[in-house]
Protein backbone atom coordinates (compact mmCIF):
# COMPACT_ATOMS: atom_id res chain seq x y z
CA UNK A 1 0.00 0.00 0.00
CA UNK A 2 1.27 3.47 -0.77
CA UNK A 3 0.83 6.34 1.74
CA UNK A 4 -2.25 7.70 3.19
CA UNK A 5 -3.83 10.46 0.63
CA UNK A 6 -6.27 11.50 2.67
CA UNK A 7 -5.75 14.28 5.21
CA UNK A 8 -9.29 15.41 6.84
CA UNK A 9 -12.48 13.43 7.29
CA UNK A 10 -15.06 14.07 4.18
CA UNK A 11 -16.81 15.94 7.00
CA UNK A 12 -13.92 18.97 7.38
CA UNK A 13 -14.32 18.98 3.86
CA UNK A 14 -17.91 19.79 3.86
CA UNK A 15 -17.77 22.22 6.77
CA UNK A 16 -15.06 24.21 5.02
CA UNK A 17 -17.04 24.21 1.49
CA UNK A 18 -20.44 25.78 3.44
CA UNK A 19 -17.79 28.59 5.32
CA UNK A 20 -17.07 31.77 3.89
CA UNK A 21 -13.07 30.57 2.98
CA UNK A 22 -14.66 28.76 0.12
CA UNK A 23 -16.51 31.80 -1.47
CA UNK A 24 -13.31 32.04 -3.89
CA UNK A 25 -15.23 29.74 -6.00
CA UNK A 26 -17.04 30.95 -8.71
CA UNK A 27 -20.56 30.81 -6.77
CA UNK A 28 -21.94 28.20 -9.73
CA UNK A 29 -18.48 25.80 -9.03
CA UNK A 30 -18.84 26.29 -5.12
CA UNK A 31 -23.06 25.60 -5.37
CA UNK A 32 -22.06 22.22 -7.68
CA UNK A 33 -19.19 20.83 -4.83
CA UNK A 34 -21.61 21.52 -2.36
CA UNK A 35 -25.10 20.05 -4.00
CA UNK A 36 -22.18 17.54 -5.06
CA UNK A 37 -21.25 16.58 -1.42
CA UNK A 38 -24.97 16.23 -0.75
CA UNK A 39 -26.45 14.10 -3.02
CA UNK A 40 -23.12 12.13 -2.09
CA UNK A 41 -24.38 11.28 1.37
CA UNK A 42 -20.68 10.16 3.21
CA UNK A 43 -20.27 13.03 5.81
CA UNK A 44 -21.31 11.18 8.49
CA UNK A 45 -18.70 10.40 11.33
CA UNK A 46 -19.23 7.96 13.85
CA UNK A 47 -17.77 6.92 17.53
CA UNK A 48 -14.23 6.14 16.55
CA UNK A 49 -13.72 5.76 12.72
CA UNK A 50 -12.54 9.30 11.97
CA UNK A 51 -8.91 9.68 10.30
CA UNK A 52 -8.41 13.47 12.17
CA UNK A 53 -7.13 14.00 15.96
CA UNK A 54 -10.84 14.46 16.88
CA UNK A 55 -11.67 13.51 20.36
CA UNK A 56 -14.86 11.24 20.63
CA UNK A 57 -16.78 12.37 23.60
CA UNK A 58 -20.34 11.71 25.24
CA UNK A 59 -22.35 12.58 22.14
CA UNK A 60 -20.23 11.48 19.48
CA UNK A 61 -21.69 8.81 17.31
CA UNK A 62 -25.23 10.19 18.58
CA UNK A 63 -26.21 11.64 15.22
CA UNK A 64 -24.88 8.96 13.38
CA UNK A 65 -26.97 6.25 15.40
CA UNK A 66 -30.09 7.91 14.93
CA UNK A 67 -29.52 8.26 11.19
CA UNK A 68 -29.44 4.13 11.35
CA UNK A 69 -32.11 3.97 13.44
CA UNK A 70 -34.66 6.87 11.57
CA UNK A 71 -33.99 4.79 8.35
CA UNK A 72 -36.20 8.10 6.60
CA UNK A 73 -35.97 11.93 6.74
CA UNK A 74 -39.87 11.38 8.80
CA UNK A 75 -38.93 8.81 11.50
CA UNK A 76 -35.66 11.55 12.07
CA UNK A 77 -35.66 14.10 15.48
CA UNK A 78 -33.08 16.03 16.04
CA UNK A 79 -32.79 15.69 19.67
CA UNK A 80 -30.48 18.14 22.26
CA UNK A 81 -28.18 15.32 22.00
CA UNK A 82 -27.69 14.53 18.77
CA UNK A 83 -27.30 18.99 17.85
CA UNK A 84 -24.95 18.65 20.55
CA UNK A 85 -22.44 15.39 18.40
CA UNK A 86 -22.88 18.06 15.45
CA UNK A 87 -22.00 20.76 17.19
CA UNK A 88 -19.22 19.46 19.04
CA UNK A 89 -17.89 17.82 15.54
CA UNK A 90 -18.07 20.85 14.08
CA UNK A 91 -16.08 22.83 16.90
CA UNK A 92 -13.20 20.78 16.39
CA UNK A 93 -13.50 21.37 12.53
CA UNK A 94 -14.19 25.01 12.72
CA UNK A 95 -10.72 25.38 15.33
CA UNK A 96 -8.58 23.55 13.03
CA UNK A 97 -9.49 25.21 10.04
CA UNK A 98 -9.62 28.33 11.57
CA UNK A 99 -12.76 29.06 10.27
CA UNK A 100 -14.37 32.63 11.13
CA UNK A 101 -18.36 31.34 11.35
CA UNK A 102 -19.34 30.57 14.50
CA UNK A 103 -20.21 26.94 15.15
CA UNK A 104 -23.79 27.69 15.82
CA UNK A 105 -23.50 29.35 12.62
CA UNK A 106 -21.97 26.39 10.49
CA UNK A 107 -24.93 23.75 12.11
CA UNK A 108 -27.94 25.86 11.45
CA UNK A 109 -26.03 26.38 7.33
CA UNK A 110 -25.86 22.37 7.37
CA UNK A 111 -29.53 21.89 9.01
CA UNK A 112 -30.79 24.38 6.59
CA UNK A 113 -29.08 22.49 3.67
CA UNK A 114 -30.95 19.58 4.50
CA UNK A 115 -27.43 17.46 4.49
CA UNK A 116 -29.24 14.70 6.70
CA UNK A 117 -32.49 14.38 4.98
CA UNK A 118 -30.31 14.20 1.53
CA UNK A 119 -28.66 11.33 3.75
CA UNK A 120 -31.41 9.53 4.93
CA UNK A 121 -33.13 9.15 1.54
CA UNK A 122 -29.57 8.15 -0.21
CA UNK A 123 -29.88 5.17 2.08
CA UNK A 124 -33.21 4.41 1.50
CA UNK A 125 -32.28 4.20 -2.59
CA UNK A 126 -30.10 0.75 -1.41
Amino acid sequence: MGPHVKYYDTIDYLIWMLSDQSTWMPQNCRSFLIEGMKQWARWEWGEYDNDTEFQSNSYTGALSKALWEAKSPRRFELTPKIRKDIESRFEFTIERLKLNESVAQMVDTFIENDFIEALLLDRRKK
